[in-house]
């Protein structure tokens, strides 16, 4: 569920919806970058790559875990 919340966030951040801009959140990167995509978009890639390679490590630590730790499973 860590995983879901992380792109939740960000997705609401970008749609304007969530944190606003003092704070620091992939999502205000993402939406802040947009523009600027054509010049630097560099802005743009490494954030969503960021965002991507953290969500899908969470979910695999989170798989990892419920097989390691579920005893239904033995």
């Amino acid at each position: 569920m860590v995983g879901g919340l992380i792109v939740a966030e960000s997705t609401q951040t970008f749609l304007g919806v969530g944190l606003q801009a003092p704070s620091v959140s992939w999502g205000l990167q993402l939406a802040s970058a947009q523009s600027q995509f054509q010049e630097h978009p560099h802005m743009l890639l490494f954030p969503g790559l960021f965002l991507s390679v953290t969500v899908i490590s969470v979910i695999a630590l989170g798989d990892l875990l419920r097989d390691t730790l579920d005893p239904r499973n033995r």
